[in-house]
């Protein structure tokens, strides 16, 4: 007899071990070729039959399994499930939103010391400042204007 030249140790496994095995009928009038609005009809019943977390569930699944070979059809089961998430968490939050608790009374502010570290200059020169900035500027355009016009 011949033995066998493998090493011992673990035995290889596939990428993904977690199936998620979604049977036909389970989006039980869903089809990928109909209108989006009307997808969207089917899926809000699918939701209220079923919960809604299933329907997310089963659409995500299609996805994953077709983003690579069929990438138009995963980007309608994509935005399909999105839309869907969107449409009935809002409703859970606002259904679960407790009520504000009485606020707490504002804190004053501590009041600073009226010395100052750095010295500030008035805004009165700030504004002469920029003003004679502009007059610069200006003067710069117009001598540029008359020099190519020679």
């Amino acid at each position: 007899m011949r033995k066998s030249h493998s090493k011992p140790g673990p035995k290889p496994t596939s990428k993904s071990l977690i199936r998620i095995h979604v049977t036909k009928g389970s989006l039980h009038g869903y089809n990928l070729h109909d209108k989006r609005s009307y997808r969207r009809e089917i899926l809000r019943k699918l939701a209220k039959k079923d919960t809604w977390e299933t329907v997310v569930k089963r659409l995500n699944a299609l996805y994953i399994y077709n983003k690579n070979r069929h990438p138009e059809n995963a980007g309608k089961f994509r935005r399909d499930m999105k839309y869907i998430q969107k449409e009935f968490s809002s409703d859970l939050k606002r259904s679960t939103k407790r009520k504000s608790k009485v606020k707490s009374k504002k804190r004053s502010r501590v009041k600073r010391s009226t010395k100052r570290t750095t010295k500030r200059k008035s805004k009165v020169k700030r504004k002469k400042r920029t003003t004679k900035r502009k007059s610069k500027v200006k003067s710069k355009k117009r001598s540029r204007v008359k020099r190519r016009t020679v």
